[in-house]
């Protein structure tokens, strides 16, 4: 019992993370900057994965293809849920880490150029 509200507590927070991701990501025009879409893309992987585990308490629904105790449920919440998901995850913060880097630097010039008039 412990361990289902641990997993839907898990399933929430990433879910609310990744709402708060595409939400921001349309109010602020961050569709357009490197990475984001991998991101938000490995964010919904992570989402997708952390679901399916959650069915695999439930014996009802083995009965069902995709979710519940199988291999394929195995196959979609490990591989392609938590491991393609970091995979993106990974990809997208190292192509958005240089604008981040970018943004800094530039934020520290105008700083000291303030400073200097």
């Amino acid at each position: 019992m412990f361990d289902i509200v641990l997993e839907l507590v898990r399933a929430l927070l990433v879910g609310i993370i990744l709402a708060y991701f595409i939400v921001l990501g349309k109010r602020e025009g961050l569709e357009e900057q490197n990475g984001w879409k991998l991101i938000v893309g490995g964010f919904s992987l992570l989402f997708f994965g952390m679901v399916i585990d959650i069915t695999d308490n439930f014996p009802v629904l083995s009965q069902f293809v995709i979710i519940g105790d199988t291999p394929i449920q195995s196959f979609l919440e490990k591989i392609v849920g938590y491991s393609l998901g970091f995979t993106l995850l990974a990809l997208g913060f190292w192509m958005w880490m240089p604008t981040v880097i970018q943004l800094r630097l530039t934020q520290l010039m105008l700083e000291e150029h303030y400073a200097e008039l």
